[in-house]
């Protein structure tokens, strides 16, 4: 167990060093206007036995996307918009539908991966109801590109929608999500 530990010890400034490493091009890009689809699953915070979980598809457009291997940027920043459509677990249940622009950022600086690049956000929109009712609502973001490159975007998402309507207090709750978005020119 020493000599394994020496070794991890005398080893450790070399794996430090394989970071240092020159960033590849194909880390730098922005990108504009990609298209997506996704999945969206709603778990209310209140009445679950009486609404149900919500799930279903969501379209999403991402406006502008820049990804960055420099120290001093922000190595990834996204501005997205997204429409829900979901459906009640329960018979006869309503039908929720979210839209709204998200403004997402990367806790990192300098990204010199493709993979597995965490991120936070806000979301801003509104939500309906089959009853036609609507509201405002605000989420906080986090999340997680799959994969990230300048063309193609694989990325899974929590968030907690507050709704500011009385009437849409039990629609607030954990929200999930998993979307793919491609540029297709």
């Amino acid at each position: 167990m020493q000599k394994f530990l020496w070794i991890l010890f005398l080893a450790l400034p070399l794996f430090v060093l394989g970071q240092d490493k020159k960033p590849d091009a194909s880390l730098d890009w922005e990108r504009f206007f990609m298209p997506g689809v996704g999945y969206s699953s709603f778990i209310p915070q209140q009445n679950i036995d009486s609404l149900g979980l919500f799930h279903g598809i969501n379209a999403q457009i991402v406006i502008f996307s820049i990804g960055s291997s420099d120290k001093y940027s922000p190595g990834y920043l996204r501005i997205e918009g997204r429409y829900s459509q979901l459906g009640s677990s329960k018979k006869g249940g309503e039908n929720l539908s979210y839209w709204g622009f998200s403004f997402l950022g990367s806790f990192e600086r300098g990204i010199r991966r493709h993979f597995m690049v965490p991120y936070y956000g806000l979301e801003l929109g509104g939500i309906s109801r089959s009853s036609a009712e609507q509201g405002f609502q605000f989420s906080p973001i986090l999340g997680c590109n799959i994969y990230q490159a300048e063309r193609f975007l694989v990325h899974i998402q929590a968030q907690y929608p507050y709704v500011n309507n009385k009437e849409f207090d039990q629609y607030s709750g954990l929200q999930l999500q998993a979307g793919v978005s491609v540029a297709v020119w």
